[in-house]
């Protein structure tokens, strides 16, 4: 038994031998690459959870490792004693600028200063000569249907004049989740922390580059299936899962009052632009329709903006979907945006305010 168990660990030894010569030799003849950190997520009573408070994150690369733009400087920030990016706040200013969104609003991989919220907010002040607090109060996987309970627990505290809104592709998920099942419009899911070897490793720090060039070929291979190919949502779900988005946002509108500006921006969304895997492939596996059917709920979603904005004078729209081009500079997959796209977007909205 003895010599079994010296077996195994001799074994064992030169096969974590071997590991670190292949990430030495990864580094060395391919460059290294930097993954972000794995949030850890905690539970929320009233929204779908926020990432723990005063972390630290580091966000590199991007989300779509086949995009060829990633980034070459790892973002390093810290969350406020929310869970929130940006500072703690201060309850007792004056003025503050509020913003409701999900990843895209968030930003993974930029630093605070390089987000579009962030440069919204400088520029409103510049226009406005005016000290605005920033209120960032998005989170990855938020939609519209959170922002009601966030106006409620915060916003409202913060003495918001301005409040933007950025979302549609998670809202749109609610298509197929409804098509299932209608009574699922009253669940809002909860975000929860999953173990794998792979977070376990990054937390260690441990071959960071065999992870990634192994995350590459598995989304290279993922990325040539078409899911959901035969979905069984009908325009009557679209329908009416879109009435039940508006429902939300006239609650947000009616929150606010009359005497909040209110800007709906038309998220923008790389349906059939530059970059990998294939936008069929993507819609297919996260939405649960075909191409052809997100693209009319997409439709349906932004001509509903419009509607809110010609029922409500305090709503205006900004359509960044027609205004962001569609490439791999600007959008690193179907939705979230490299550096430049979050510079882009900001002067996109700055020149509409």
């Amino acid at each position: 038994m003895k010599r079994v168990f010296k077996i195994l660990g001799i074994n064992a030894a030169i096969f974590i031998a071997l590991l670190f010569v292949l990430e030495l030799s990864l580094a060395a003849f391919l460059g290294p690459v930097y993954l972000r950190s794995d949030p850890t997520w905690i539970a929320d009573g009233h929204t779908k959870g926020r990432i723990r408070p005063n972390s630290t994150i580091e966000g590199a690369g991007g989300h779509n490792v086949l995009n060829p733009i990633q980034r070459e400087t790892v973002a390093r920030y810290q969350l406020n004693s929310l869970g929130f990016r940006g500072p703690d706040w201060d309850f007792a200013a004056p003025y503050s600028n509020v913003f409701l969104g999900a990843s895209s609003t968030f930003n993974f991989h930029d630093s605070d200063d390089a987000i579009w919220p962030f440069l919204v907010n400088g520029c409103l002040q510049s226009q406005q000569n005016r000290d605005y607090q920033y209120v960032n109060l998005s989170q990855p996987g938020y939609s519209v249907e959170n922002a009601p309970h966030l106006y409620i627990q915060i916003a409202q505290h913060l003495n918001p004049r301005n409040i933007f809104v950025y979302h549609a592709w998670n809202d749109l998920k609610l298509v197929s989740r409804l098509a299932s099942d209608r009574n699922r419009r009253f669940f809002s899911g909860v975000s929860r922390n999953q173990w794998s070897i792979k977070n376990a490793l990054l937390d260690l720090g441990l071959f960071p580059n065999i992870i990634q060039r192994a995350n590459i070929f598995f989304r290279s291979n993922l990325a040539t299936e078409n899911y959901y190919a035969d979905s069984k949502v009908s325009e009557e779900d679209i329908a009416f899962a879109i009435d039940f988005l508006r429902r939300q946002y006239e609650v947000l509108i009616d929150l606010a009052g009359e005497d909040r500006q209110i800007y709906l921006i038309k998220q923008g969304v790389n349906i059939d632009g530059e970059g990998l895997p294939p936008k069929d492939a993507v819609i297919g596996r996260l939405q649960r329709m075909t191409k052809a059917q997100f693209q009319s709920a997409l439709t349906a979603y932004f001509s509903m903006l419009d509607d809110l904005a010609e029922d409500h004078t305090q709503v205006r729209v900004i359509d960044a979907q027609s205004m962001l081009p569609k490439t791999e500079d600007i959008f690193e997959d179907h939705v979230h945006l490299q550096t430049k796209g979050n510079r882009l977007l900001a002067e996109v909205i700055c020149s509409n305010l």
